[in-house]
This record gives structure tokens, sequence and C-alpha cells, in this order.
């Protein structure tokens, strides 16, 4: 008979590896750990900031979560040799090198005498509830796989955020342990390993996963786990016990950045303090945190400072996005003057409640600025949170392919909410008429003396009418004249200029809405009528980022200034239009000047005009579309 059968069909505290009844066998690379191996310790500490958010209770203003290392003698742990057992019996069955090697490195890291371990704590919530149910919040925490019973507005809605705590044990093993309000307590282990013999008359595996549980049904034991010294529960709460703690040297600094990173409206806003052994984060010390160069590491720290600034700078420019029934969002936008701009993060982040960031908004324009979009407890952050990946990192239209109607509706609401975003942002930055601007970049992108157009300098410009900055985006080719759906795309917004890198473009046919364009043929053969010598062919002109506005919409005005990087001879100068679809259309130039004098304008396009390495070009062009769009800029040169 089946030894293992047997032992765990008897009561009490052990450890379970039960069979899977000749079901899929599991390996020990799973889906549901691997989406967190990318940033193990920013992902634990962003899921477990979420996820005790997500269980204030009612009364309480701010949670507070700790993270706490400690160190126990191995045999401080339930059940320790029972894991090293599986451990070896999983080495022994495995035959995939990579599985081998991973649970060789488990063996030689559970005999070790004492085990590093990392306590996760939260403070002011509510609790697991419903210890000893199938229904409640400790059963799905521990056994749910892709299912939760949050609702509403929380942080999380996935059911996997959970999985990022076995990524940072060295033997995949975590205890769960709690006390609710209506005082239960109850402790449960979780060994995450593969699957194994179980059985060897019949033949049966092991499912991969065993619980340190009461009975074999896997039901929680009734207290609290008490393994760290020193420390015991007296309030509701949770405790997530992660045994053979895998950490670098910078854990500490990393789970900082992550959480200002993740969750700086709620730091700030007095709705969220951390601990990380002896570091407290929160409302009162996140400022010195911000500037203590010893925790600052990261290269993304200009973007965490400049959350920061936004929600404490009184002199930021603020709206309501109205989103009608949806409800409401807050945009808070500061734009940087030249000596500033390495505080500029150039991006829109965007948080919704309770708070936590989700993605960021960006190409929107080269003009150095941050900004925030803040969506509250309301319509439109149930909206939102049904197209989140389990990472909630990004909203996924895809998501809702199985319901067309709610993905229509979706998708029609984002872009609207975008597109309020991207105009706010660009028409608060753009240089109004007779204001001085020292906006770094906006001297290159404006009109100054020389092109006799306004007065100043190239750090002080006054503008004789109303410009507007334009985003810079890099669009990728597309080469097929097929139309596909594409509502993810922030770039899908037609009422934005933009302009990237010069790259070979196969411009498809078709008719363009836009106004007066023609369609393009996609030939871009010169022949002699433009002036081109017998047996030279056109290359376009690679590695230029073009900065690009438009000084007056209404009249097809554009001002495109950049620097070459090469010489380059009888050049021409193509602008194509982008639908919807980024598909591309030749744009017609009516007339053009380069650095002040008049360019030669043939069939729509520049022509025959030079440019030297190194040299600054001012290109003022004006068009036949008469409205803010997105384009791109296409130099080509003759080359044998």
């Amino acid at each position: 008979m089946n030894y293992r059968l047997v032992s765990d069909k008897e009561d009490g505290k052990k450890w379970r590896f039960t069979g899977n009844n000749f079901h899929p066998e599991s390996g020990l690379e799973t889906n549901d750990m691997s989406i967190f191996k990318k940033d193990p310790i920013g992902s634990l500490a962003r899921e477990s900031c979420q996820n005790s958010i997500d269980a204030k209770r009612k009364e309480e203003k701010c949670v507070k979560v700790t993270f706490q290392s400690f160190k126990i003698s191995r045999d401080s742990i339930p059940g320790i040799d029972r894991v090293e057992e599986e451990i070896n019996s999983c080495y022994n069955y495995q035959t995939l090198q990579a599985n081998k090697e991973a649970l060789q490195r488990m063996a030689d890291k559970i005999r070790k005498p004492e085990i590093e371990c990392l306590r996760i704590s939260d403070d002011n919530t509510t609790g697991l509830k419903k210890v000893n149910s199938l229904d409640g919040s400790f059963y799905l925490l521990t056994k749910g796989n892709g299912i939760t019973n949050k609702e509403g507005v929380t942080g999380g809605s996935k059911g996997v955020g959970k999985f990022a705590s076995f990524v940072v044990s060295d033997f995949n093993t975590v205890f769960y342990s709690t006390k609710n309000e209506d005082g239960e307590e109850g402790f449960l282990g979780i060994s995450k390993l593969c699957s194994t013999i179980y059985d060897e008359d019949t033949g049966e595996r092991t499912d991969g996963i065993g619980y340190y549980s009461k009975d074999y049904r896997g039901f929680p034991i009734n207290e609290q786990l008490k393994i760290e010294p020193g420390y015991t529960r007296t309030n509701p709460g949770t405790d997530i016990y992660i045994l053979g703690f895998n950490y670098t040297t910078s854990w500490k600094s990393e789970i900082v950045m992550k959480v200002l990173d993740s969750f700086m409206v709620a730091i700030v806003r007095g709705e969220l303090e951390v601990e990380i052994d002896d570091i407290s984060l929160n409302e009162n010390t996140v400022e010195s945190i911000i500037e203590d160069s010893n925790l600052v590491t990261v290269k993304n720290y200009s973007k965490i400072k400049s959350q920061y600034i936004l929600l404490k700078d009184e002199s930021i420019s603020k709206t309501i996005i109205d989103m009608g029934k949806y409800g409401t969002a807050e945009l808070r936008l500061k734009s940087y003057m030249k000596d500033e701009a390495h505080l500029a993060s150039y991006e829109c982040v965007m948080v919704r409640y309770p708070y936590m960031k989700i993605t960021c908004l960006k190409n929107i324009t080269q003009v150095p600025f941050s900004a925030m979009c803040i969506i509250d407890n309301n319509n439109l952050n149930f909206l939102l949170r049904k197209v989140e990946n389990p990472q909630h990192t990004d909203w996924e239209l895809a998501r809702l392919n199985d319901d067309p109607a709610m993905k229509t509706e979706v998708s029609r609401i984002k872009r609207e909410f975008t597109n309020k975003i991207y105009d706010y942002i660009q028409k608060t930055l753009s240089v109004s008429s007779n204001e001085r601007s020292d906006i770094e970049g906006a001297g290159d992108l404006l009109p100054s003396s020389e092109d006799n157009l306004g007065i100043g300098s190239k750090n002080e410009v006054v503008v004789t009418e109303q410009a507007q900055i334009i985003p810079v985006v890099k669009n990728k080719v597309k080469e097929t004249s097929v139309t596909k759906e594409n509502p993810d795309a922030v770039g899908e917004i037609p009422d934005l200029v933009g302009a990237g890198d010069s790259d070979d473009v196969n411009t498809p046919s078709g008719h363009n809405s836009g106004s007066g364009a023609d369609i393009h043929s996609g030939d871009d053969t010169q022949t002699g009528d433009s002036g081109k010598n017998e047996g030279m062919r056109n290359a376009n002109l690679s590695g230029i980022k073009y900065n690009v506005m438009m000084p007056n919409k209404t009249n097809g005005e554009m001002l495109i200034v950049f620097n070459s990087p090469q010489d380059a001879n009888n050049c021409e100068l193509d602008l194509k239009y982008l639908d919807d679809s980024n598909n591309k259309y030749l744009t017609e130039i009516i007339s053009c000047e380069i650095n002040g004098q008049p360019a030669v304008v043939k069939d729509g396009k520049v022509v025959n005009f030079n440019l030297t390495a190194n040299e600054k070009y001012k290109i003022k062009i004006k068009t036949n579309l008469t409205d803010y769009y997105a384009s791109e800029v296409i130099i080509s040169y003759e080359s044998r």
C-alpha cells in the first residue's frame, strides 16, 4: 500500500504532497511564478503593499506594511525535513537538466543550519477572513489560482500576485499566518515544487504542491505561526513568512524605490506606511528618503522624485478630466526650465485608486515636463481595472476579446480619456503670445530672429504668435495596407504631430481621409526630372532626431529642426501623414524655407538641397493640411 496515501490521510500537523490523480504533471518553472522573476524584489514589494491596502479596515486611514528579515535555526521550521525529502525525490525523478540544477540548489540551501527568512506583515487591516471556510479570503489566498473575492475598486483582482513571495524563496516555501477581526487565527505552509513519484505501484505522480496543514484536506492550523523570536501578532492582520529568503545586498533599497514608484500618492497622502528593517517610509520621512544617497541607487530616480514634486509643489498646473458618467480624474502637470530639466520625467504617470501606479503615457512632447493623472474611486477606475494585466502594470484591451461590446466601450472611453490628457498637457506647455520661455529645447523649436518670425536668443525667446509644442513619436513602419484594430496604441491619436528617427518606409496605397493629401504610390525611385544623375539611387538619411512644431496649424505651417549627421547632396524631404491605423500617405508640401532661404518644392516634396555634417537646420514648410496630425519626416539623399 502507498505509504504516502496512508500518511496523508492521518490527522496532525504535517506536510502533505498529494497525488495528482493521474492528471498532468507540474514543472518547477510555472507561469504564475515566472511573470515575477524579471524583478523579484520589486514585484514582492508591489504585490505585498497592494494586497495589504486592499485589506484595510474601514475605520483606518493608513495601512502599515513591514518587511522584517531574520535568521532562525533550521530545526525551528515546522516539518523542514519533509520538505527536504520531497526536494530530493523531485531531483531523482526529474530528467530536465535545468530542473535538476535548480533542485540541487534548493537541497543545498535547505540543509543549512541557519535559514534566512523574511516576514511581511500588515497592520490596520482585517486579516484573512473565514479561516476554516472554502470561500473565505484565507482559502483564496492560499489555495486559489487566478481567482479572487476582491471586488469594486481594490488594487488587485487577478489572484496571482501571491506567487511573487515564492520567487524570492530559495526552496519555494512560504507560510501564511493571520489573526482576523473575528478573532480567528490560523496558519498554513505551502511549498511549490514539481511533480515526482507518488505511488510506484500505480505510477501516479504528485501535483507538485505541498501543504503544512492539520488534515488531509489542507485546512489551516488554528493558531498563529511563531517562528520569529520576540514576535507575536496581537492585532488583526496577516503575516507572510518567506523561508530561505533569496535577497541581494541592495534588497532594502529595491523595496524602497519600488514602493515609492508604485505608491507615492498613497504615501504622501498618509494612506500607506512601510517599514523595511530599520527604514521607516511614511508621509513624514518620504522627502528625506528620496534625498538619501545611500538609498537612491536606481536609474529611474528622477521619475520617482518627479512624482513627489507633482504632489507637493504648489506651482504645478492642475485640471479635472471629466469623463461624464464614469467620473473624473485629477491631472497634475509641471514644466521645467533648462536648469531643472534633469528632474523632468517626460511622461504622465497613471495612478488609480487605491493610489497605485499602473502605467505611464509617453511620447507626449520633448519639452521638459512631468505629469500625473490620479483616478479616484469611481466607475472609470472600475472600467480600467477590467483590462489590467496580472502584474497591474498596463491596461490591455485584448483581455476583453470574449466580450466585444464591453471591449468597444472600454476602448472608446480609454481613447477619449487619453486624448484629453494629451490635449491638456500639450496646450499647457504651449508657449503663448508674448510669453518669455527658458524651457530647454524650446529655443530650437520656436522661431528665432534669424527666421524673421520673432525676436530673442536661444535661451530667451519671444514669440509673436502662439506656437504648439508637438510630441516626438517614434513611428513604426507599417508594411501592409490592411487596417487593423489597435485600441491599445497611444499613437492612435489623430490630432498629434510627431516625428522620429528616419527609416525606410513602405507606404501603403489607399485613400487618405486627411485634408487634401494625395495617395502615395510607395515608389521613391527618382528620375532625371528631379535632377538625379543616371546610375544614382536614393538612400534615407538615418540617425536623425527631428523636433517638430506647428507655429500655425490653420495655415498648415510646420517647423522641423534637426542636426545633420553627415554630408548629403541632392536631398529630398517627404512628409507622411499617418491615419488612425498608422497607414502612411504623402502630405503635400506647398512651400519651404531652409534656414531662411527659399527651397525648391516639386510634386509635393522639397528637392535639390544639400546638408552639411553637424550643421543645424530649421526647415519651415507650408502643407495642405490644416490641423494637428501624426506624421513622419523622411529625408533621402543621392547615393551610389
